[in-house]
């Protein structure tokens, strides 16, 4: 009878520190991915990252609307904002294809914040950069994937105005892109954005 006592806290003993022990590996992997990330985002250098495009394209204007999406889901908003700052100062792209490659910079960067509209500003330097289209970017996902995305539409747009004059965060304008891909009809377009007016402008 002690015996099996003895075999039975002496296997939940083991079992417990296994769990521990799981728990603790857990721990530091989920560390050493931050500190990874952490490293990748601060070492990353945008001309470094436009010449590896020149010479992986015959056409660099098209390898950064290909490899921008590559370079958001990586390091992120900022990283990707200054290769696109970078193409433009070289004259790789215009300003109106800086206007569609940061639109899609700000699709993307939704995803690789989850949400968390306080990161996303604070990685923005510049919110009207190439006419607010990473910004705009951001409304326009919110508004193409969330069935309700008003309250969310909100809390971004009070997250910029945070950090920006209102005359430069002009909320609520990506939003009408999102909502015109979704429906695809101007006039239910319209009442989504009649809509935004009656319940979100402060």
């Amino acid at each position: 009878m002690i015996h099996k006592y003895r075999s039975k806290s002496g296997s939940k003993f083991i079992v417990s520190h296994l769990l521990l022990f799981l728990f603790l590996i857990t721990i530091s992997l989920l560390f050493l991915i931050l500190i990874q990330r952490y490293k990748s985002q601060s070492e990353f250098n945008p001309e470094h990252e436009l010449d590896l495009i020149r010479r992986s394209y015959s056409d660099a204007s098209e390898g950064i609307i290909k490899d921008i999406p590559r370079i958001t889901k990586k390091y992120g908003f900022k990283s990707a904002y200054a290769v696109t700052r970078e193409a433009v100062n070289q004259k790789v792209i215009s300003l109106a294809q800086c206007h569609f490659v940061l639109h899609q910079v700000g699709h993307l960067s939704y995803e690789f914040y989850a949400g968390n509209f306080q990161r996303m500003v604070d990685d923005l330097d510049n919110v009207r950069e190439c006419s607010g289209a990473g910004f705009h970017g951001m409304e326009a996902q919110i508004a193409e994937t969330k069935p309700n995305p008003f309250g969310e539409l909100r809390n971004l747009c009070k997250s910029i105005r945070a950090k920006f004059p209102a005359k430069e965060a002009l909320c609520y304008h990506g939003a009408g892109h999102g909502f015109m891909k979704v429906t695809r009809d101007v006039e239910k377009s319209l009442q989504k954005c009649i809509q935004i007016i009656k319940e979100l402008s402060e």
